[in-house]
């Protein structure tokens, strides 16, 4: 059946410029710095011509997995994450895919970046959004194909991703 994750963080800037930083490799360590736990790093970081490919890789911490299935892991699965965003006309959406090794895990999503209201009165004939802040949000299904536990995991695992997932984006506001 899967878990959903939903995250929504409003941020004190533009579309544009959140998803500039969303090409910053400073600020992709200092977004990975946050879950320090998860022994992050940038793999790639590609931008041009309004589009953005990030894939960061992480260890699952123990503690986001039951005990039950701990004890029977011979490493700690890592996890692959790319993120691909693109831009146009004040909204940029993005794919998410999780590629997980050392567990039968899967999870994907969409994200968006959109206006947070309308433009502030004092700027005549901004666009929708522009100088105001923007609202990202991101969608993601997990699933663990594991008889019995699977479930267990996912309800395990979710919460964590989401909690990681609200900080980074915290962070481009």
């Amino acid at each position: 059946m899967g878990q959903r994750v939903s995250e929504r963080v409003a941020l004190g800037r533009p579309v544009a410029e959140a998803f500039a930083l969303l090409g910053d490799e400073a600020q992709w360590s200092d977004r990975l710095a946050l879950s320090p736990e998860m022994e992050s790093r940038l793999v790639l970081l590609e931008s041009g011509e309004g589009r953005i490919e990030v894939v960061t890789e992480s260890v699952v911490p123990s503690e986001w997995l039951p005990d039950r299935v701990r004890r029977h892991l011979p490493v700690m699965p890592t996890v692959r994450r790319t993120e691909t965003w693109l831009v146009a006309a004040e909204r940029a959406t993005a794919v998410f895919v999780f590629d997980f090794s050392g567990m039968p895990v899967s999870a994907s999503g969409t994200g968006e970046m959109v206006p947070d209201g309308p433009a502030p009165a004092a700027a005549p004939g901004a666009g929708p959004g522009a100088g105001g802040g923007c609202v990202v949000s991101v969608e993601l299904e997990i699933a663990v194909a594991v008889p019995l536990v699977g479930g267990l995991v996912e309800r395990g695992i979710a919460p964590q991703i989401g909690r990681a997932l609200r900080r980074e984006l915290a962070a481009l506001g």
